[in-house]
């Protein structure tokens, strides 16, 4: 399944983000390459806040 948040930029180190300069639309797609890994708890977090800025534009 497919999450599209948006226009938000993240760069992944060891599961942790970085700084804001990859295109978080395309995550999973590195993770399926190997180039990223991120376990299940640090990928629904990051969903979460992601999900909480999709929110915050809409009010």
């Amino acid at each position: 399944m497919e999450k599209i948040y948006g226009t938000n930029h993240f760069t992944f180190k060891v599961g942790k983000f970085i700084s804001q300069t990859v295109n978080f639309d395309s995550i999973s797609f590195l993770v399926q390459l190997g180039h990223i890994s991120v376990n299940e708890d640090q990928q629904k977090l990051v969903e979460q806040y992601l999900k909480r800025l999709e929110d915050m534009k809409d009010e």
